[in-house]
C-alpha cells in the first residue's frame, strides 16, 4: 500500500482501485495513512486555511488544516460530536512548507509533520486516540470535490494508505550510473556492499541504501540537469533537494576555495529543466547510498553528494519517523557536517553565467 493520489500542477491522478473501492466502502475507516500537501508563503502568511474539507455520511464532520502565525499549524477534525485537535508550534519563516497528517489507528497514534524543503529541516508532533479518517474523506480530496477547499498557495495534495516517513530522503533517480569497481551500474542495482567511486577516486562500501516512492510534484518533482554541464556525460534526473559538487578555477577564484557544492533547486534555466508531468508520472522513485564518512560519489562524470546523517543523527525522534527507523541507529555511520560551502540562489546563478560566457 502507499500513494493512490495526486492532485494539482496539472496533474489528476487516482489509482484505479480507489474508484471500484469506492462503490462498496465509501464509509470504510482507513486504518492507517498520510495526508500530504505543499503550500507557499502567500497562504502561509494569510493564516487563512490551508485545507478544509466538510465531511458527510459517517464521517459526518469537517477536517482542516490552518497556518496560525501566532500559533503555528492547528490541525482540527471532528466527527459528529467527537473532536480532535493538534498544534504544531513552528519557528522560523519558511517560504514553503511540505505538510503531512499521518495516522495508524491500530496504534492509537497520529502524526503531524511541517518540513521546509529548501532547507530539508522537518517539526513533528505526535497525538494519541486520532479520529479515523474515512475512504469517503480520501475520494473527496482525490476528486476535489466541492466539499474540499484549499488554500490559495497549495501546489499539490497527495494520499497515501501508508504513515509514510519524514526527515532524511534519497534524491537519486534508479537510472543514474552510478561508477564501481565493474564500470558505471545503474543506482537501482546497487546493494548494500557495492563498492563505488568517491569523488577523491577511493572505492567505499555502501552502508545503506534508502529508496522511496513520492509523489513528482513540488518539492519531489525530479528535475533534468542536460549533459554536458558540469562536466556530466548523460543528462542527471534528481530531486530538487539533491547537492552537486563543483570544482574547478572560475569555483576558486569566485569563491576563495576549490569545491563547492550546489543544490539542484538553485540552477537557473535550462541548467535544470522541469520535465512536463505527462513525461514523469504522478509517482517518482528516489535512491541515495549512505556511506561511511558521507564522501561525494560519482555519477556520470559528476560527484553527487551521498546522504549526510550529521542534520538528524542526534535526534533519535526523527530517526524513529524515517527511512532509517528499519535500520536502528546503532547501524549507522556517524557524520560531520559538510565540508563544502553550500551557493546560494544568486551565487549558484552567478557561477553558472560564468561557464556559459
Amino acid at each position: 500500500m502507499g500513494w493512490i493520489a495526486v492532485v494539482g500542477e496539472g496533474q489528476k491522478w487516482v489509482d484505479p482501485s480507489l474508484s471500484a473501492r469506492r462503490m462498496t466502502g465509501i464509509d470504510r475507516a482507513m486504518r492507517r495513512g498520510t495526508i500530504m500537501m505543499e503550500t507557499d508563503a502567500p497562504t502561509l502568511s494569510s493564516g487563512s486555511a490551508l485545507l478544509r474539507l466538510d465531511r458527510a455520511g459517517g464521517a459526518q464532520g469537517m477536517m482542516s488544516l490552518q497556518w496560525v502565525p501566532s500559533m503555528g499549524l492547528v490541525l482540527l477534525v471532528t466527527q459528529r460530536d467527537d473532536v480532535f485537535h493538534a498544534t504544531l508550534p513552528l519557528s522560523g519563516s519558511p517560504s514553503r512548507l511540505r505538510l503531512s497528517f499521518a495516522w495508524d489507528l491500530d496504534h492509537s497514534i497520529a502524526r503531524i509533520a511541517a518540513e521546509d524543503p529548501l532547507t530539508n529541516t522537518a517539526q513533528f508532533l505526535t497525538v494519541d486516540n486520532p479520529l479515523p479518517i474515512f475512504l469517503s474523506d480520501f475520494w473527496s480530496l482525490s476528486r476535489g470535490a466541492e466539499m474540499v477547499e484549499l488554500g490559495s498557495g497549495t501546489r499539490f495534495i497527495a494520499v497515501s494508505e501508508a504513515v509514510e516517513p519524514i526527515g532524511p530522503m534519497p534524491t537519486i533517480d534508479g537510472d543514474t550510473l552510478i561508477d564501481t569497481p565493474d564500470g558505471p551500474r545503474p543506482m537501482v542495482a546497487l546493494n548494500k556492499g557495492d563498492l563505488v567511486r568517491t569523488r577523491d577516486g577511493e572505492m567505499v562500501a555502501i552502508q545503506q541504501i534508502l529508496r522511496r516512492i513520492v509523489p513528482a510534484a513540488g518539492s519531489f518533482h525530479p528535475l533534468r540537469v542536460p549533459a554536458p554541464a558540469f562536466g556530466l556525460e548523460q543528462d542527471l534526473r534528481v530531486a530538487p533537494s539533491q547537492r552537486l559538487v563543483v570544482s574547478g578555477h572560475d569555483v576558486e577564484h569566485a569563491f576563495g576555495t576549490d569545491t563547492v557544492s550546489i543544490a539542484a533547486q538553485h540552477l537557473p534555466g535550462d541548467w535544470a529543466v522541469n520535465d512536463p508531468v505527462a513525461q514523469v508520472g504522478p509517482l517518482m522513485t528516489y535512491y541515495q547510498v549512505i556511506l561511511e564518512n558521507a564522501e561525494p560519489v560519482m555519477c556520470q562524470g559528476l560527484a553527487l553528494e551521498s546522504l549526510n546523517l550529521e542534520p538528524f543523527q542526534s535526534d533519535r525522534h526523527i530517526i524513529a519517523h524515517s527511512l532509517l527507523a528499519s535500520v536502528g541507529r546503532s547501524a549507522l555511520p556517524t557524520h560531520e557536517r559538510a565540508s563544502f560551502p553550500l551557493l546560494g540562489p544568486v551565487e549558484t546563478t552567478s557561477l553558472v553565467e560564468t561557464r556559459a560566457a
